[in-house]
């Protein structure tokens, strides 16, 4: 009974989830009421209220299910591995797990940084990813008066460019692999952007 219960459980969670993505891409996330959510997984109100207190109670767990799943595979990150595997020329492994992640939660994230999405989503994203890298930074006991920019503007860099490799990556269907991401990441941020070019004589 437990069994057929949890599954009956995951299946409605399922259901709800993608009635949201499609209503968020349909009529934007400040828009959307529990009844849209109910009427389009063809549920009634109580399940649903079993499950969330509200829509924004609704998208903070998602949102926040993603960010603990995230910063679990960040922390493995290694700035000098991750620098000798584009020397290697190959893809980081943990980044490949992250981006495995990110491929896991691509149904939230494009609509959530898509037109119809939550703008303060995208800030929270970006200052997450940014307060990693410079944790990453103090634990690599990188000093800051040797370095040709100031940490939180490599951050900031950083954060927005790997993030807009990955918004591109799921907004174009995710025609690449995690790991031919991987490598593309690896390569612009240790060569450096105008590194990836080859200039004819």
């Amino acid at each position: 009974m437990t069994e057929k219960m949890d599954r009956r459980k995951v299946r409605t969670q399922k259901l709800i989830r993608q009635s949201v993505m499609k209503l968020i891409e349909e009529k934007g996330v400040k828009n959307i009421t529990v009844s849209d959510i109910t009427a389009y997984a063809d549920i009634n109100r109580g399940t649903f209220y079993l499950h969330f207190r509200d829509v924004n109670d609704l998208l903070e767990q998602y949102q926040k299910e993603f960010l603990v799943e995230i910063k679990a595979k960040v922390k493995d990150i290694d700035i000098f591995e991750f620098i000798k595997h584009r020397e290697s020329k190959t893809a980081y492994p943990v980044i490949i797990t992250v981006l495995e992640t990110i491929a896991k939660h691509a149904d939230l994230l494009k609509v959530l940084l898509g037109p119809n999405g939550d703008p303060a989503f995208s800030i929270k994203l970006k200052e997450f990813v940014k307060a990693r890298i410079l944790d990453k930074l103090t634990s690599s006991n990188f000093k800051e008066n040797n370095m040709v920019v100031p940490s939180e503007y490599l951050a900031t860099f950083i954060a927005s460019a790997h993030l807009g490799i990955i918004h591109h990556w799921i907004d174009t269907g995710m025609r690449q692999t995690p790991e031919e991401i991987a490598s593309i990441i690896t390569h612009i941020a240790v060569q450096g952007p105008l590194a990836t070019l080859r200039f004819e004589k």
